[in-house]
């Protein structure tokens, strides 16, 4: 019988499937690049019904469209919960069948991972279906779905003295064809024109958008060469502090399929006087979605940046709680014109203050705001006011006991108070039989079976505080 299986493919698209009760009865699939005509690599999951011994078969059938590799010494190409196969797989027809190397227990999770290089996606983008097969089981999946989407790969962006690096590989569906050219007019005055194939774009991030206003052919080198135009320059939020230069480069060479391309723009003034993050966005005529490089933080010569260094640098106790008393310390960034500066802090909306020495923060929720003041020539330039929240719990609950220890009778009420602003929980334990409260205040009926019953209290509060109170009762 075949159990339906939802099939996810992530960032990519989603079937929901309704009336599964257990964990048994989905799948969840990753492709590294979902790309036609492209050899990605899967990892398959799915939760067994059954417990399976080491040496399990295991048959993954794939669609007839999805053509398979038939490739030799595989076996340390495929893994299982991160084992990998002690035999090479078998390949029949469009299906992979192997052995575990790892004895699995059922409804755990199992992730097979096939690496690049032994399924490769159809030249068509379509819906497609898988199934798995093991110990008379057959899990077929819902449909899934291979699409045409391509891109660039790994744009990566260098800033050099006076220009700027960009790399990156075409991608999938690269075959970046360079220009033609058109002959015009008769005897000596013939004309040669350049007519373009295809296109590389970039759009520049505002702090490298500022750098230039006119690129000319002769400064720039895509692979060794020179474009034979110079490229045109489109201008986004124009007159903005967000505004970002976009140009259309003509490819000056043939370019294959995944080739890397180097270019190079060079006669750039970078901003000395500015501070920002310089990256750009890259795609071709044939890879239309536009992919986003590495940053770079460029640091002018006028910039301020105070950071908050704060000891133990993250919350020590539970529920986002610091259980240790905090020391607050400040750090100060500048460029390189900057010849001083002084660091301000408030607590709590109170006036600010010169920061000199380390901070001790007290019990509560800290609201510390701070900013910097650099000097340089007699100028000032003051940075935006920072915020940074400590939530301190450092005192364990008070339990108060406000009932007698003494009792004429074995009918007794053991009342109990706790004294915790973040308090969560209380327990007693009498009788060998642990009582837990949720209120601060409570009473706890008993029965005195003894002439002495013990007690232990215990009271933890939200940050993990906890503390303890045991006490004898007495029967007379």
């Amino acid at each position: 019988m075949k159990k339906s299986i939802v099939f996810i493919l992530i960032g990519l698209f989603f079937l929901p499937v309704t009336g599964f009760a257990n964990a048994s009865s989905y799948v969840n699939v990753e492709i590294s690049d979902n790309y036609v005509g492209y050899s990605p690599e899967y990892s398959i999951s799915f939760y067994p019904e059954t417990d399976l011994t080491e040496s399990t078969e295991i048959i993954i059938i794939f669609d007839d469209k999805i053509p398979i590799r038939r490739l030799d010494n595989t076996k340390d190409r495929i893994a299982i919960n991160g084992i990998y196969l002690t035999e090479d797989p078998q390949f029949l027809g469009h299906s992979i069948k192997f052995f575990l190397p790892l004895k699995l227990e059922k409804e755990k999770e199992i992730t097979i991972v096939i690496e690049k290089g032994i399924i490769l996606n159809p030249q068509d983008p379509r819906y497609f279906k898988l199934h798995i097969e093991y110990n008379n089981k057959n899990l077929e999946s819902n449909y899934y779905h291979i699409t045409d989407q391509s891109k660039v790969k790994n744009p990566e962006i260098k800033l050099l003295d006076n220009e700027i690096e960009i790399n990156f590989s075409v991608g999938q569906n690269g075959n970046l064809d360079k220009y033609t050219t058109t002959a015009f007019g008769k005897g000596p005055f013939t004309f040669v024109q350049p007519v373009p194939r295809d296109f590389i774009f970039i759009r520049f991030s505002p702090i490298l958008s500022d750098s230039f206003t006119v690129i000319s052919r002769n400064n720039i080198k895509i692979n060794g060469t020179n474009p034979p135009l110079s490229p045109e320059i489109q201008i986004h939020f124009e007159d903005t502090v967000t505004e970002e230069k976009e140009i259309a480069i003509v490819v000056p060479r043939d370019i294959s399929t995944r080739d890397n391309i180097k270019i190079v723009i060079n006669r750039i003034t970078l901003p000395k006087k500015q501070s920002g993050d310089a990256y750009a966005t890259v795609w071709t005529s044939k890879e239309m979605q536009p992919v986003e490089s590495n940053v770079i933080s460029m640091k002018g010569d006028y910039f301020i940046n105070t950071s908050s260094i704060a000891t133990p640098s993250a919350p020590d106790g539970k529920n986002e709680f610091y259980v240790s008393k905090i020391t607050l310390d400040f750090s100060v960034d500048t460029g390189g014109s900057i010849d001083k500066y002084d660091t301000y802090y408030s607590k709590d909306d109170e006036n600010f203050i010169l920061y000199e020495k380390p901070i001790e923060l007290n019990d509560g929720i800290q609201n510390i705001y701070f900013y910097s003041v650099g000097f340089s020539d007699r100028r000032t330039f003051k940075e935006d006011v920072k915020k940074i929240e400590f939530n301190i719990d450092t005192i364990p609950p008070i339990i108060l006991l406000e009932s007698q220890t003494k009792s004429e009778s074995p009918i007794y009420e053991l009342k109990i108070k706790i004294e915790d602003d973040n308090f969560d929980y209380a327990a007693v334990t009498v009788h060998n039989i642990k009582f837990v409260f949720k209120s601060k205040t409570f009473d706890l009926p008993l029965y005195l079976y003894n002439e002495e019953t013990t007690f232990i209290i215990e009271a933890i509060d939200k940050a993990g505080n906890s503390s303890e109170l045991s006490g004898i009762i007495k029967q007379s």
